[in-house]
């Protein structure tokens, strides 16, 4: 499974909440409403029902076949200047799923975390991400995942946020397939998104408590793996979309993505990134400044283990010194 959206800056902000698995049962139209009271207010697990109210927004593509014309939002969390992006909403179909995003965040903890109701909620989810450089949305449908985003780095053209009104405005904003970072992805044509999603102060509060009540523990996975143990170069690439990632002992990694394959159709030369990973103990790490996760051994792969997904790395004889020529 391709690891670049997990680490490139931009794209982490969007994968937090689009791959963030979690959502109530699906309705008839496959968009994952958690029928959760009429307010659709969702509990701030301290009886609180001022948060933004049940939102619907309209599907238009080739896939609405399976998912329906609709999905359903009760959960929001906006933040603004958060990770690159000027104004950010998290809008989701379930508390559990507005808690394992916030986790993501860093703005919760594993004690906030209900793996019952995740269990219950993964298979049925609606996650979106919406900010003023890039939209994304995930579907999980019985199971399937439909991923689809848009990156706008000068502003999406329909996405229209109104602070003053804690209001947001989805007009004819068209998404893309996204395939990297997630193999089993049934999107297969555009996804157009149009509808209005209001949201609350008390949305805007990171300390805010979280969205359901009863919370239990979730078991901690742990492992013995260090940061030596991940030093070398792995294949992070998925299908004909060539990339490897690189983990140093000084604490850096870095991502050589090739141009030239039949996904890029660009110079005959890889694409550098880098960024930082911090050895937590217990095999947790984080990568950058606000992803976290856990490394371990699946076999011959290295599997990374985040919240919302896992992701795998293969083992590869290719050397740091063959990514040549890298691009200007």
């Amino acid at each position: 499974m391709k690891m670049t959206p997990l680490f490139r800056i931009f794209l982490s902000v969007l994968v937090i909440s689009l791959a963030a698995c979690g959502g109530g049962s699906s309705g008839s139209d496959g968009s994952g409403s958690d029928g959760g009271g009429s307010d659709g207010g969702g509990s701030d697990g301290g009886g609180s029902t001022d948060q933004g109210a049940s939102s619907i927004v309209s599907l238009m593509g080739s896939d609405t076949g399976e998912l329906g014309s609709t999905a359903e939002v009760n959960f929001y969390a906006f933040r603004e200047n958060f990770a690159g992006a000027s104004l950010f909403l998290s809008a989701t179909s379930s508390g559990s799923a507005m808690n394992f995003v916030r986790f993501g965040m860093g703005e919760l903890s594993e004690s906030d975390l209900d793996p019952a109701a995740f269990t219950l909620d993964e298979s049925n989810a609606v996650v979106f991400n919406i900010t003023d450089i890039g939209v994304s949305i995930r579907i999980n449908l019985n199971g399937a995942a439909y991923l689809y985003s848009i990156a706008c780095l000068s502003g999406c053209i329909g996405v229209d946020f109104d602070t003053a009104t804690r209001t947001l405005v989805l007009d004819s904003v068209v998404l893309d397939p996204t395939m990297g970072g997630e193999s089993d992805s049934q999107a297969m044509g555009p996804l157009t998104l149009d509808g209005t999603i209001v949201w609350t102060e008390a949305d805007e509060n990171p300390l805010a408590p979280p969205s359901t009540s009863g919370t239990g523990t979730v078991p901690v996975r742990t492992s013995d793996l260090t940061l030596a143990d991940l030093v070398g170069v792995w294949d992070s690439g998925f299908g004909d979309d060539e990339i490897y990632t690189v983990f140093k002992s000084d604490g850096t990694y870095v991502d050589y993505d090739y141009m030239g394959d039949s996904v890029d159709m660009g110079q005959n030369c890889y694409e550098v990134e880098e960024s930082t990973i911090t050895d937590l103990g217990n095999g947790q790490f984080r990568i950058g400044n606000d992803r976290f996760g856990t490394f371990y051994f699946a076999g011959n792969s290295l599997a990374f283990e985040a919240p919302e997904a896992i992701y795998f790395l293969d083992t590869t004889t290719v050397l740091e010194s063959d990514f040549s020529p890298l691009c200007n």
